[in-house]
């Protein structure tokens, strides 16, 4: 009963929660095992909290020609907004666009494409990308975050004396979950209800009061995804499960061979390592502010 629970549906942008989780381990020495929707950390200094980002979109009624300035973000496929914000659900079982009971394929509303670039750009990691994306093409990962398009990129491995690729195909089950448990004292902080496109829900002003009431109130939400918040075991505990068996049951040694990757490549460059620190993580998680 002291928590709350938000499930958000992902495809494409698997291999880059995991990088985020590898990451945090490497470079903050981060104890936790999950993956991490999100851990740049200087946007959510623009968006510190789920009031901020209601504020944000406050305008936005579906219309295409809303003006998008500092101040209206117009809808949640805002570059900034998707950079701080991720989409979920209060139920397993809503009826909508991204029904977490429906994960097999996944939910994608928006690109991937440049993001692992812009990462490793920012942690001074870019010699790494062959590498990750052999690694994640091996564990059966989407692989569309590796391409500037976000297309899917044809296998990087040659073919064997059969024509066959050495390894696997990626995967069609490229469905995956997050359980997300928010502490109750904190989920408002983080989270609102809402419609299709982070639409404000004004039936469910308050998402703690929206679940707690008889009967409770189901639907959409926007999760800040606040490394402050998800990297606490004492706020946030975040369980991950895939459609693909296979990406599933070995998720934990891909991300034990992901983090030992970072840390060799560190381990010999420390003026990359505090560039990175530096650039990625100015402030740190710990140093963010919900208010």
């Amino acid at each position: 009963d002291e928590y709350m629970p938000i499930y958000h549906v992902y495809c494409a942008s698997a291999v880059i929660y995991e990088i985020y989780s590898a990451l945090a381990a490497v470079l903050l020495d981060w104890k936790g095992q999950s993956v991490l929707p999100r851990l740049h950390t200087s946007p959510f200094l623009l968006a510190p909290n789920a009031s901020v980002l209601r504020e944000k979109l406050k305008n936005h009624q579906g219309n295409a020609m809303t003006k998008i300035d500092d101040n209206n973000w117009g809808n949640d496929h805002n570059a900034t907004f998707r950079s701080i914000a991720i989409a979920g659900n209060t139920s397993l079982y809503d009826t909508n666009e991204a029904t977490p009971s429906s994960f097999a394929n996944g939910y994608c509303a928006c690109g991937v494409g440049g993001i692992i670039d812009g990462v490793l750009s920012k942690i001074e990691a870019m010699p790494l990308k062959s590498e990750i994306r052999e690694l994640a093409e091996r564990y059966r990962y989407p692989l569309e975050a590796f391409g500037n398009s976000g297309r899917v990129i044809p296998s990087s491995k040659p073919s064997d004396t059969t024509g066959h690729c050495r390894t696997p195909p990626p995967t069609t089950l490229r469905g995956n979950l997050l359980q997300i448990f928010i502490r109750k004292d904190v989920v408002d902080d983080l989270a609102y209800g809402c419609f299709a496109y982070g639409r404000i829900d004004p039936n469910r002003p308050s998402l703690r009061k929206a679940l707690e009431s008889t009967p409770p109130k189901y639907g959409q939400c926007r999760l800040s995804a606040n490394p402050q918040i998800l990297m606490d075991p004492n706020k946030a505990k975040i369980f991950q499960f895939s459609a693909d068996e296979k990406r599933h049951s070995t998720r934990t040694e891909f991300q034990s061979k992901l983090r030992a990757m970072f840390k060799c490549y560190y381990d010999t460059n420390e003026m990359k390592k505090r560039a990175a620190i530096e650039q990625f993580l100015k402030p740190l998680p710990s140093q963010l502010q919900l208010y």
